[in-house]
């Protein structure tokens, strides 16, 4: 978890896709020696745009990690973009 104090989510994404990519890039020695490649799959949320309390946060960021897994792992998904195609309920 990351934690950026007032930083807009367009930043936060930024950040998270920095942090994606240099995991991206690490190949692990195992005991054996062999290499093994990491990835890293990450959802962004933002306050108040995505939650407006800590536990809405909180879970709103878990979602957007869960729809980058199932988007194909080693992303990076926003919360934000997640409500924006979410239709809302009558």
């Amino acid at each position: 978890m990351v934690l950026s104090p007032e930083t807009l989510g367009s930043d936060a994404l930024v950040v998270a896709q920095r942090i994606r990519s240099a995991a991206e890039g690490l190949a692990l020695p195992l005991d054996s020696g062999e290499p093994v490649r990491v990835t890293l799959s990450a959802g962004v949320a933002t306050y108040p745009i995505s939650a407006c309390d800590e536990a809405s946060l909180l879970r709103a960021a878990d979602q957007a990690l869960y729809a980058a897994k199932r988007a194909g792992k080693n992303r990076v998904v926003s919360a934000d973009a997640i409500q924006a195609a979410t239709p809302l309920s009558a």
